[in-house]
């Protein structure tokens, strides 16, 4: 009891989607051995694991992809969970001692020689009641799997969390992760007003082309992607815009290796003498922070790196990141806008409503963040781009058409409100092959397809959701509507019932009744319906 006081203590205030992760972690988790979260990155994962460690009993395991993130995890989850927690790292190992401890370890570290095994044989395989993936999308590999594999027992359940799977990940997250219990993406974080919009601005180089780049283990090979960058002309055509159209403003820029970075960041010198750091791999540890601490404190304006601030690497008053590295990874560009789309401190949090948060970001120092994407010869290729990133629920044409606008604007463009756009223009497309299907509720005892009824454009399925049966719930809420189901996605009905809620609309059933007492059903939501119908049942059913 003491302990459960204790934690209680402890506990933070959670932003609502926050709760919402995991209150559904949790319910998935009592259902299933494994569940997948997915949020994006500046949304707080780590929040969200020290929650989910701190309202589940027993010991657990946190692993992470990368050794950097490893002390920042520990601080988060002990601050959250108030639970004791230990780094397994080198010479540091973790507490072998007491069933309720927390264990923070490093893939790379579990799997490393220990003796004459694993150093993870150190645990008996019914050590961890609980194991939680940081970077979930990297769980499909052979080193995660052996781990959970040595973990296995009756009791043990796997949360694994995530930012922006690839694509052609989320099948196989759906077989190393049994449910899905939350997708919430950056889009809808943007648009409740928890991280800023993003504007992309398509800067075209002159002699840029990807036709020569080879391809290795699903990404552009690094090492032609740098001879390709290197080339002067190339060089030139990126420093120049990203040293003007910064304008002084803090800014993060993306270079495919150590000597794309260090020219890079040279030309940037030359333009503006003093104005660019580079931040490496091989940056040592005590150096690497004090580059950080005079980033963020704005000694210099422009951090030039190569993948080390991808994850765990928080700098809110960044206002401007450079892609100047192409990927085919979705994963790895949202790790890099990511950096970018925190709001500034103590602009959202105490904000009750998404629309205070949005006028609050609009009104502060950094109303958005600019991302400067480079284009050129793409080869075979196909690019990701900040489109893919916030359009992970829409249908590849419609991502497609809001790119090409994108590329042909002469200024930067809200990411957003193009892919919006893009919608409407095939929302149009699609009525006019329906030969204009009328915009209305048919309140007919009929079944209806509810994307003719609701005048949308369905939206794309999730892999992992594919096949996926709807529950008994969903199933009763679209039958009230008389919605047809049986060639309805998982992912299709989500998306109906989102649009039922969010318009408020009343079931054909309330409008048959109130029609009978005069009302007419002209702007009648469902909850004007419901009201009426509880005063027609206090009133004897006489007309009021």
């Amino acid at each position: 009891m003491l302990l459960n006081a204790e934690r209680q203590m402890t506990a933070i205030r959670l932003r609502p989607y926050q709760e919402l992760v995991v209150e559904s972690a949790l319910k998935s988790l009592e259902e299933h051995r494994s569940a997948l979260a997915v949020m994006p990155t500046g949304t707080g994962k780590s929040v969200v694991i020290g929650e989910v460690v701190r309202r589940t009993p027993g010991r657990a395991l946190i692993l992470a992809h990368r050794q950097e993130l490893l002390e920042q995890l520990r601080d988060t989850i002990q601050r959250v969970s108030g639970r004791t927690v230990t780094v397994d790292q080198a010479w540091n190992y973790g507490a072998r001692t007491g069933r309720d401890d927390v264990v923070v370890a490093s893939v790379q570290t579990q799997i490393s020689r220990h003796g004459t095994g694993l150093r993870m044989h150190r645990w008996r395989p019914d050590e961890f009641g609980l194991v939680v993936i940081d970077e979930a999308h990297h769980a499909v590999a052979r080193s995660y799997r052996k781990i959970i594999e040595h973990m296995q027992h009756d009791g043990l359940k796997v949360l694994g969390v995530t930012a922006t799977p690839d694509r052609a990940d989320e099948l196989a997250l759906g077989q190393v992760f049994k449910s899905v219990a939350a997708d919430y993406e950056i889009l809808d974080a943007i648009v409740d007003g928890w991280l800023v919009p993003i504007r992309l601005r398509s800067v075209h180089v002159k002699g840029l082309s990807y036709a020569s780049v080879r391809k290795t283990c699903g990404d552009l090979n690094a090492a032609d992607l740098e001879r390709v960058l290197t080339e002067v002309k190339v060089l030139d055509g990126m420093a120049e815009p990203i040293s003007k159209l910064s304008a002084g403003r803090r800014t993060l820029v993306f270079c495919a290796g150590v000597k794309h970075a260090q020219r890079m960041a040279d030309l940037l010198n030359l333009r503006a003498p003093g104005s660019a750091v580079t931040l490496l791999g091989e940056t040592p540890t005590d150096e690497r922070r004090r580059i950080v601490m005079d980033y963020r404190i704005g000694r210099f304006p422009i951090l030039v790196t190569v993948g080390v601030a991808t994850e765990g690497f928080d700098v809110p008053g960044i206002e401007v990141v450079a892609i100047c590295r192409a990927t085919s990874s979705r994963a790895l560009y949202a790790q890099m806008i990511g950096r970018g789309t925190r709001p500034l401190a103590d602009t959202v949090d105490g904000l009750d409503t998404a629309e205070e948060r949005r006028a609050a970001i609009a009104a502060s120092r950094k109303p958005h963040l600019e991302v400067l994407e480079f284009a050129g010869n793409a080869g075979r290729h196909r690019l990701v781009s900040a489109h893919d990133i916030l359009g992970g629920r829409y249908e590849d044409a419609v991502v497609q058409s809001a790119k090409r606008k994108t590329k042909a604007a002469s200024g930067p463009v809200d990411v957003a409100a193009e892919l919006s756009e893009a919608e409407e223009r095939a929302r149009r497309r699609l009525l006019e092959a329906r030969s204009a299907v009328e915009a209305r509720v048919d309140y007919v005892a009929h079944e209806v397809d509810p994307f003719e009824w609701l005048n949308i454009v369905p939206q794309r399925e999730k892999r992992w959701h594919v096949g996926r049966k709807l529950t008994e719930r969903m199933q009763a809420m679209l039958q009230r509507y008389n919605v047809q189901i049986d060639r309805l996605t998982y992912s299709g009905a989500q998306q109906v019932i989102s649009e039922i809620i969010a318009r408020d609309l009343p079931t054909p059933k309330q409008v048959r009744l109130l029609e009978r007492y005069g009302v007419e059903r002209e702007g009648l939501t469902f909850t004007k319906a419901r009201q009426m119908i509880d005063r027609l049942a206090a009133n004897g059913w006489k007309r009021l």
